[in-house]
């Protein structure tokens, strides 16, 4: 779902370079540099904040095995980016514009990958009427019974939410708020809003700024039901406080290129 999110990506923002006058092999070389650096950056943010989860040291190279934090990718994919864009002399406002939407698009993707794995599960809520439940068993091991599954039935195992059975057999989690697919839907409609905003902006770099704030807004709204991430900060999770700071650093900068002068060109097509 990676590669699939990264190509849609990649084929929107091919598509919006042309019409902002932008070569598109300087977007597909961006994109690769800055998939690369992202993927290595979310993991070092969830091995950072999940350190006491990991076994062993090779454990931290398992990307197969789902654990990748999109703030920490977001970090190291702008510096990579950052540095295409001004040793290549290009606007950084202008390619942050191409690249906002098709972020959206390729997070929507991610997190169809979250909900197949069983990562970024939600909290237990049997009252939810769209509520999921995940896949487990218990298996025997040397006569003992002992559980293995999908993350979200490991931990309910864990808490004592679950009892252990006498003998072995398949089991599912608890019933939790579908958090990957309500997040893959909102990350699809900020790409298409995103996209629409162009024809309304005034400067180059809003729409980014425009991306910034509603992902913000949903990334620390889905944090309040999702059940993997521990308390960081006064209650909140390390990426509800990178998005409070991130999102009202992105409105502020909004406002604010929304009451200066406008430098884009040809209002819908870019100059």
């Amino acid at each position: 779902m990676l590669l699939i999110g990264f190509y849609a990506g990649w084929m929107m923002a091919l598509h919006r370079a042309r019409k902002e006058g932008v070569e598109g092999k300087h977007i597909s070389d961006m994109l690769v540099y800055t998939v690369i650096s992202g993927i290595i950056g979310a993991r070092a943010l969830y091995v950072i904040t999940e350190w006491n989860h990991f076994d062993s040291f090779w454990e931290i190279f398992e990307i197969w095995h789902g654990g990748l934090v999109f703030y920490g990718g977001l970090a190291t994919g702008t510096v990579t980016l950052m540095t295409v864009i001004i040793r290549r002399k290009l606007s950084i406002a202008k390619i942050a514009d191409i690249l906002g939407p098709a972020l959206a698009l390729g997070l929507a993707f991610g997190r169809i990958g979250c909900l197949a794995y069983g990562c970024c599960w939600g909290v237990v809520d049997t009252e939810c009427p769209i509520a999921i439940r995940f896949p487990g068993r218990f298996v025997s091991d040397n006569g003992l019974v002992r559980p293995e599954g999908s993350p979200a039935f490991m931990q309910h195992v864990a808490d004592g939410l679950i009892e252990i059975p006498e003998e072995p057999g398949p089991s599912k989690s608890l019933p939790v708020v579908p958090t990957q697919p309500i997040s893959s839907v909102d990350c699809l409609l900020i790409s298409l809003i995103t996209a629409f905003y162009f024809r309304f902006r005034r400067r180059y770099g809003e729409v980014f700024l425009l991306f910034g704030l509603l992902y913000s807004a949903h990334r620390f709204a889905i944090e309040i039901f999702r059940a993997d991430n521990p308390s960081f900060w006064n209650g909140m999770t390390i990426s509800q406080t990178v998005s409070l700071v991130f999102g009202i650093l992105c409105l502020a900068m909004l406002v604010r290129a929304r009451l200066l002068p406008p430098n884009v060109r040809a209002a819908g097509a870019g100059g």
